[in-house]
This record gives structure tokens, sequence and C-alpha cells, in this order.
């Protein structure tokens, strides 16, 4: 989104008006106590940022603290998209963090799944450093939102709420694993389904996004997997070889992560044709036909 030059002046005054708070805070109050740490603590020389933020404009703008690892400073922040109606009961967001800490400075694009079904609301974060300190790091984490914050929050445009949380930022993570089931929803080949493995327990949301000629008894695809699970959220971009000759029908997928948990990673894959689905399947324009498998997210050489 662009801003407009009154809007970027306004949000370096609000910057600096940060800045000057810092000094009013201890480092607990800027840990916080919503720390939660998504993959179970640090280790495997990872790193370790806090933050507290909160929104300073109705464009999805933010600003708050940072500490860690980077050093007290500034957060500052901009939510990219929203997507309100994917999953009851959660948000799905994918924002831009920038942490100006008096030890290091990096900029991390995230993907953000906020479970607002809770009291207080929790998120899972998960993306990659873009550029700065540990360029190229994947990046998780977790916050919870707090309807009255314990910290002075300026230029706060939803009175003292905030979030307080903490990432961890992981040079050369290598690898994973996550399931899925997935159906198709409707005749433009947008599909549902639930998802499993290290992503947690969670859904599926996919789009096919073209065809390509294929042999006969062959589909090649081009598709869109969103992985939202309980511990990571992750976008993949994705070629498909699917072979209806055999029975049951057979797949092959390879691709790369687009965005959130290890951004940048490539994909190997593949999956079944179920002609009678073992778990409920609604909207399903195929009656019970659905299609079950497995994703390998890694860095470096393939299968």
């Amino acid at each position: 989104m662009k801003r407009s030059g009154g809007e970027a002046r306004t949000g370096r005054r609000l910057l600096q008006a940060v800045v000057m708070s810092l000094a009013l805070l201890t480092t607990s109050v800027a840990i916080g106590s919503a720390g939660a740490d998504a993959d179970g603590g640090s280790g495997h020389g990872s790193t370790d940022v806090t933050f507290t933020k909160w929104f300073v404009n109705g464009t999805g703008g933010m600003a708050g603290f940072v500490g860690g690892d980077a050093g007290s400073g500034a957060f500052v922040g901009q939510v990219l998209s929203a997507d309100a109606a994917s999953e009851p009961g959660y948000l799905l967001l994918h924002a831009r963090y920038e942490f100006h800490g008096s030890r290091h400075t990096f900029v991390a694009d995230v993907q953000v799944r906020e479970n607002t079904s809770v009291s207080p609301p929790v998120a899972t974060v998960d993306g990659v450093v873009t550029s700065g300190w540990k360029a190229g790091a994947s990046v998780t984490g977790a916050f919870t939102a707090y309807t009255t914050c314990p910290v002075a929050t300026p230029g706060n445009t939803r009175g003292s709420l905030c979030f307080q949380g903490r990432l961890h930022l992981r040079p050369g993570e290598a690898e994973a694993s996550a399931t899925f089931t997935k159906w198709v929803t409707s005749p433009t080949m947008a599909m549902a389904g639930v998802v499993g493995g290290a992503v947690g327990t969670g859904i599926y949301a996919g789009q096919v996004l073209g065809e390509d000629p294929a042999p006969a008894g062959f589909w090649f695809g081009h598709a869109r997997y969103e992985f939202h699970g309980a511990r990571h959220t992750f976008i993949a971009d994705l070629h498909i070889v699917e072979n209806d000759t055999v029975s049951p029908a057979r797949a092959t997928i390879t691709g790369v992560v687009t965005s959130g948990w290890l951004s940048g990673a490539r994909v190997f894959g593949r999956y079944t044709v179920i002609d009678s689905c073992p778990i409920v399947t609604p909207g399903n324009i195929f009656d019970s036909l659905c299609f079950m498998g497995v994703l390998h997210l890694e860095f470096g050489g393939g299968d």
C-alpha cells in the first residue's frame, strides 16, 4: 500500500515518540508475559527477539517496541492483506514487520494466524527475514492480544489494545513435512481441506491457477496451496503431474514456498486420489472424492 506524504510524516513522528518512550520500559515489560514460544524453545543457533505493537492508522500501520537479541528499539509494521473468511474463528494476515533495535535492524515478511475465538486472542507468526540482520533466516513465533496494554501506546487508534510476543530467527532451518486432505469446492477449482504433520492440525485452502497440455491419461496443473496449521502457516506455488492411468490415480508435486513458514524452501510431494474419502468433505462438488497427500519442504537439493 502506498502512503501519502502526510501519513509518512505522521509515521515518523509516532516512531520518534515510541523511541523516546523506550526509556520508561523495563526489559520484562518489553518481553511481556505473552511471548509464547511456538516451537518450545530456542537453541540450534536460533535468535530471540521480542515486541509490543499496536495499530496507528486505519490501513494496518503499526508501531511499537522491540527487545531481546535485537536490543531495545522501535517496531514498525504494516498489514499487507487480511482474510477473515478462510477459517471460522481465525484471522489470517500477511504483514511486514520491521525491528529497529539498538544492536540490530531487520525486516521480515510474515504470515499471521490469529485465533480470535479464545480470550485473550493468540496468534502464530511464520515468515522469513527479507533484509538486514539475519537476512534469509526463517521466522517463527507467537503473540497475544491485550485489550488493556500494560505499557503506553502513543498514537494507538484502537484505544489501549496491543499485541505482545516473541519471534525466533533461525538461519538454515533445513526441512519439514506436512500432510493434507483436500477436495474441490467450486467449478473454478477452489479447494478446501485439512492439514497436519509439522504444521499442526489446521485447514487447507487452495486454488488451481491453470492447466498445461498433457498426454492422454495425465493432468498437468498449476496451483496455490495454503497450509494454515496450529503451529505454522505457509503458502506454496506448485506444479502437479497427475497420473490417471493407474488406480488409484496418483500425482507428484513440485514448487516453492512463497510466503510464511520456511519461505523460499523447495517443495516436493505427492497425493493419491481417493474415490470415497474417509473424512467428511463439506462443500465437495465431486461427492466424496478427495486427494490425500504430503508435502516435503527443504532447502538445498531435492529427493
